[in-house]
């Protein structure tokens, strides 16, 4: 996984709708949940990708809403597990 520094050095277009605004930057609160696309980004795959490892349940997304919500923890597992 690549380094703050060189995250920060890195050129990316960044579709309008991945760009995240943390409003609770000063509060401690941290982002758990994440769409499909942002899922894509995080793991360097396509949006494609994202649904078909849902759909083996490779991840797993909040069952409570009708938009597909990944959980932080399930990209964590799927990036352990592909190591």
């Amino acid at each position: 996984m690549p380094t703050t520094n060189e995250i920060k050095n890195t050129t990316v277009n960044i579709p309008d709708k991945i760009i995240l605004e943390n409003k609770y930057k000063n509060s401690g609160i941290t982002k758990r949940l994440f769409t499909v696309e942002e899922t894509a980004y995080i793991l360097s795959i396509s949006v494609k990708s994202v649904r078909r490892l849902l759909e083996r349940k490779l991840l797993k997304s909040n069952p409570a809403l009708r938009v597909k919500l990944i959980t932080l923890e399930s990209i964590e597992a799927f990036a352990q597990m592909t190591l």
